[in-house]
């Protein structure tokens, strides 16, 4: 939003030039404007405009017409070329009218003043406070800071980010980022006066939704530490590490300059565990002790985790109490996460078992709105676990791995299954981020069983219009029967007043041999890339079990068609199966499928194409990979590879980085010098939060922090 709206004055500017001026030199000034801005600012862009602004209007043709009337001047001496790029300028070989000469001037002078107020009204806010005593004031909330108008989200991951993914204007409510323009970062509709203070400034780093934004790209712009030079074993390696008391397969997320009541002003870094536990660390390991730890269970009142016997599954052992991503919302500063327990009621009496929403305050991790939440839903229908035409949902046997998303002013949470136990369905269920109270509720089957949204832990996906993305995995389809159940299906919700409604959706043509083999669609989340040219400037891009890419128009999804696939905008057999989610960078694709090597695919008018891969061979699961990068340069890939599904626990993960502009080349492993940099044990689809320098890899009782090694 700043760098448009930086560019939108800029050109604001040159038209308030004479137009012999505009003519011959405002397409070369407004071309330096776009070179420079985003390397070195703004100001100094504004300053020399302006200055050329006074001297054409004021200094040379006032004085031209008040001083010698009608003569032409000569040019400026030659001493004073080198001031501006465009001072090479003759005079008009006629002169202006008194009044045009004044309008001018007060245009001149209108326009500095305008300038002048936004630069004290920054000033003002100057004195920026952190968050204190568990709650956060949006007035004293740390603002983004921007290098020129560099923004957060650009033309090269675009979509939404988090709802309150980044700083907003004070007093204003947060909308989805890049509403403004899918090229555009700021999540408020209107301009913050007090950005104009932070253009010579970097933005400072956050991670606060799974995947770095609501477009689930998982590029993070604001990198500006690492790089593909020094990413390598001799100057990156592991820094310290994070004890915590259970298996982390949330990302850890990161907010930078908290003030934390009692122990000062940190950048602090959230993990959740399947211990029910969630931790603030000092993200820079100034000490590797907690800032806080809370537990959403109480052993002493015979609530805990559940256990693998529990869920009737293996894959996550030996508890189970937080597995997706929480989401932050910066403007209440509130940590959002879904825990799981299990209560004793005695030997007389059977367990029972809860899912709950818990608000948390980042300062402090104390409970905020009246939280938590008992998370209890029903729809209608014949499905699988229904009793008298409801279907309820069950805490015991729904499992949430997909991450959080909050949108529209909500909070969206999402179930699957754990290990197909049924009976299950797939729920989308949205909370109001203040009270707590739920919103509206999706079930993908209510008529048959499965369709889980699991989406191998990646995130449902929001655009800028507020309508949220999901994918289905296997379960019957009659959809296109006019049934209401969506097996292996990408579904498209709006929300229409309180209530979650099908807009659109895309099903595959073998849907029914996906369903038969348990070849899910939906172990994959979806992506959405930014606005591209042509009739289809609206891509989304996911994959499944089957190991097929599919490009989606998300404007004209093309719901079901049983002969073949032309509905989708482009289908690739790329791998043997796909997990998790991929990651969109600088018009890149970046796809990590099972048993397959990382691909980079080019998108170029709107279609895939395959550019390079990487040399090295992932497991079965494949992996989520993530990127960094300074803007449009420095870029680099990371993924994380961790185990095959049916492997004993004990392998440890292995981070890779590669060279985000020629995958084929791997700039870092952690297994190259392995006593060094070897990372805990690994934990299928680990997506790792790359923020300010460091790599964090979530793994079992633990995160491994990554860095630049200190120098000797």
């Amino acid at each position: 939003m700043a760098r448009s709206l930086a560019r939108f004055l800029y050109c604001c500017l040159l038209r308030l030039h004479p137009p012999s001026f505009k003519t011959e030199f405002a397409n070369e000034m407004l071309w330096i404007f776009d070179e420079v801005a985003e390397r070195q600012g703004v100001l100094k862009l504004f300053a020399d405009g302006l200055l050329s602004l006074v001297r054409q209007w004021i200094v040379r043709y006032a004085l031209q017409k008040l001083l010698i009337g009608d003569a032409a001047l000569s040019s400026w001496p030659s001493s004073t070329h080198e001031l501006f790029a465009w001072e090479r300028i003759a005079f008009p070989a006629t002169s202006l009218s008194i009044p045009r000469m004044l309008q001018g001037s007060m245009v001149s002078f209108a326009f500095i003043a305008f300038l002048s107020f936004l630069a004290i009204d920054a000033g003002k806010a100057g004195t920026v406070r952190g968050l204190s005593g568990g709650s956060w004031d949006p007035v004293s909330a740390p603002r983004p800071v921007r290098e020129g108008f560099q923004t957060d989200v650009s033309d090269l991951a675009v979509g939404e980010g988090n709802s309150q993914a980044r700083p907003g204007v004070a007093g204003m409510a947060s909308k989805a980022a890049n509403d403004a323009e899918p090229n555009l970062s700021s999540p408020v509709l209107g301009f913050d006066l007090t950005t104009v203070r932070t253009f010579a400034s970097p933005a400072p780093a956050q991670l606060l939704t799974a995947q770095f934004d609501n477009a689930r790209t998982g590029a993070n712009l604001n990198e500006r530490i690492l790089t593909p030079t020094n990413v390598n074993a001799a100057q990156f390696g592991r820094l310290f590490t994070f004890k915590v008391d259970g298996d982390v397969y949330a990302q850890p997320l990161y907010v930078p300059g908290v003030e934390v009541p009692g122990k000062g002003k940190h950048n602090l870094l959230f993990v959740a565990t399947e211990n029910d536990s969630v931790y603030a660390f000092d993200a820079d390991g100034a000490s590797t002790t907690p800032l806080w730890h809370v537990s959403l269970a109480n052993s002493s009142d015979g609530i805990t985790p559940l256990s693998e016997q529990d869920v009737s599954c293996f894959f996550i052992s030996p508890r189970v109490g937080i597995t997706s991503t929480p989401v932050i919302d910066l403007k209440t500063g509130t940590l959002y996460v879904l825990a799981r327990t299990k209560e004793r009621k005695g030997l007389l009496n059977a367990d029972v078992y809860k899912q709950r929403l818990h608000a948390l305050a980042i300062t402090t991790g104390v409970e905020k709105f009246g939280g938590p939440v008992e998370i209890k839903a029903s729809v209608k229908g014949t499905g699988a676990g229904h009793s008298g035409g409801q279907i309820a949902f069950d805490p015991q046997t729904e499992n949430p791995r997909a991450a959080l998303l909050l949108a529209n002013d909500s909070v969206y949470l999402a179930w699957g299954s754990s290990c197909d136990v049924v009976p299950y369905h797939g729920w989308l269920l949205a909370y109001d981020p203040t009270t707590l109270v739920q919103k509206s509720v999706f079930n993908t089957s209510p008529d048959a069983s499965d369709s889980a949204i699991w989406q191998g832990d990646a995130g449902p996906a929001a655009d800028k219009d507020g309508n949220v993305f999901v994918v289905t995995g296997n379960g019957e389809f009659d959809a296109a029967t006019n049934g209401r159940d969506f097996g292996d299906s990408v579904l498209k919700l709006g929300s229409e007043g309180q209530h979650l409604t099908l807009l659109d959706y895309f099903t595959p043509s073998n849907q029914a041999q996906l369903n038969e083999r348990d070849n899910d669609l939906g172990s994959s989340g979806p992506v959405l890339l930014a606005d591209q040219p042509g009739a289809r400037p609206h891509l989304l891009v996911t994959a499944g079990k089957e190991g097929k890419i599919y490009l989606i128009d998300r404007d004209h999804m093309g719901k079901y068609q049983p002969n073949d696939d032309t509905h989708a905008v482009q289908t690739i057999s790329a791998s043997h199966g796909a997990f998790g989610a991929m990651a969109y960078w600088n018009q890149n694709v970046f796809f990590v499928g099972s048993e397959t090597r990382l691909q980079d695919y080019a998108v170029d008018r709107g279609r895939l194409k395959l550019k390079a891969s990487g040399p090295t061979k992932f497991l079965d699961s494949g992996a989520t990979p993530a990127v960094s990068s300074n803007g449009s340069k420095d870029g680099v890939v990371w993924a994380v590879s961790s185990k095959n599904w049916n492997e004993p626990a004990g392998k440890p993960a292995v981070l890779y980085a590669y060279d985000a502009a020629d995958v084929g080349h791997q700039i870092y492993s952690t297994e190259q010098n392995s006593q060094r940099d070897r990372a805990g044990i690994a934990l299928r689809f680990a997506i790792p939060s790359v923020v300010n320098g460091k790599v964090y890899v979530g793994a079992k009782g633990e995160v491994d922090v990554y860095g630049l090694l200190p120098l000797h």
